[in-house]
């Protein structure tokens, strides 16, 4: 066999040649070659189980992400209508009786908003409806189980990511997986509540 890099001439088993000592023949399988080969087989068997795992995940991230946006956003909206109506009553000393001046004094004096058609818009982007039940309006009742429908004079209905953006779903389940967008709230003479039972007084009362 002839060296192929000083052209001495050695036996044909020998692997290094006697005159210059190198190897006298290539590796027939490149380290490289064997690296990408694994790489490759990896990748088959790997990539598809991260994929697979992605997809099962990424639903409930997100899902778990907007429920926990919209559940904040309804605890500051709350948080603020609530600052507003001690706001005005420590200023004026008086909660009123009309269910437009509670409203536009109470309310839209003492917050951040711009108007929208039957409601505000609040400098975060939450949107809020407007919704007369009553002319007049009275103390929220003692008994929290007479909040709602038939005692307030106003239904204010919130909706976390405005009313032109999807899903414009009101929450009805406490127990659903998905925290829809919109939430419902009762106005009354000093203060705007949530009724007795609803999904709305269940998270304002959980962390």
């Amino acid at each position: 066999m002839k060296c192929r890099f000083c052209g001495v001439e050695s036996e044909d088993n020998a692997v290094i040649c006697p005159a210059c000592g190198k190897k006298l023949k290539k590796d027939s399988f490149p380290t490289w070659a064997l690296i990408l080969i694994i790489l490759a087989v990896s990748g088959f068997f790997i990539l598809p189980i991260i994929g697979v795992v992605a997809a099962m995940t990424l639903p409930s991230l997100v899902t778990n992400t907007e429920k926990a946006k919209n559940k904040a956003v309804l605890k500051k909206t709350y948080s603020t209508f609530q600052q507003a109506f001690m706001m005005e009553y420590a200023i004026t000393d008086r909660y009123y009786s009309d269910v437009d001046e509670v409203w536009a004094k109470s309310v839209q004096s003492r917050v951040n908003y711009t108007d929208i058609e039957d409601g505000i818009k609040l400098a975060d982007g939450t949107e809020i409806k407007f919704e007369k039940l009553k002319n007049k309006c009275n103390m929220a009742p003692a008994d929290i189980a007479y909040y709602g429908k038939e005692t307030a004079c106003a239904r204010l209905v919130i909706d976390t990511n405005g009313f032109a953006k999807s899903p414009n779903r009101m929450n009805t389940s406490k127990d659903s997986k998905r925290l829809q967008d919109q939430f419902e709230l009762w106005m009354y003479s000093n203060k705007v509540v949530a009724g007795n039972g609803s999904v709305e007084r269940y998270l304002l009362n959980t962390k």
